[in-house]
């Protein structure tokens, strides 16, 4: 499955956060816009830049009335010394099988092991996608493209 675009509805998740808890798209309709960020690996030099720059733009993103969530196909353990280390005060999503990220096109297949792609949704309140940006190498200008289009809506 390919990326999702502008205009299509959000499919439906659960989720576990890495704080154990369970997290679902139903929880955020009707409530509250949800941005939900995809990065390849904790701890490697441009998923560290891109989330702290999510990290520093965070209030401004609440703000907005947004909420805000990562996903990696890290585990829980990782995301748990990630946050700590960098101290990011929005959760991740330890998504180690994969379902979430194959869910929302967010995996690139080729070679000897699937990788993530580096992705950003929003989604509104009524599950439709706002925006959908995909820069690779782009580290910071998800937060760009997300903070210009929150600021549209």
């Amino acid at each position: 499955m390919g990326i999702l675009n502008v205009g299509d509805r959000a499919p439906r998740f659960t989720a576990v956060l890495s704080s154990g808890e369970s997290v679902s798209l139903g929880d955020y309709l009707g409530k509250q816009t949800l941005v939900l960020f995809f990065y390849p690996k904790d701890e490697t030099a441009g998923c560290t830049r891109e989330v702290c720059s999510y990290r520093d733009s965070y209030g401004e993103i609440r703000a907005f009335g947004a909420a805000l969530l990562g996903v990696s196909f890290d585990g829980r353990e990782s995301h748990e010394r990630f946050i700590a280390h960098h101290r990011l005060p929005f959760p991740l999503i330890a998504d180690s099988g994969r379902a979430l990220s194959r869910l929302y096109g967010a995996v690139r297949w080729g070679g000897p092991w699937p990788r993530a792609k580096r992705v950003t949704y929003v989604i509104d309140r009524e599950g439709i996608m706002r925006g959908v940006f995909h820069h690779e190498l782009r580290y910071t200008k998800h937060v760009a493209d997300v903070l210009s289009l929150l600021r549209e809506m």
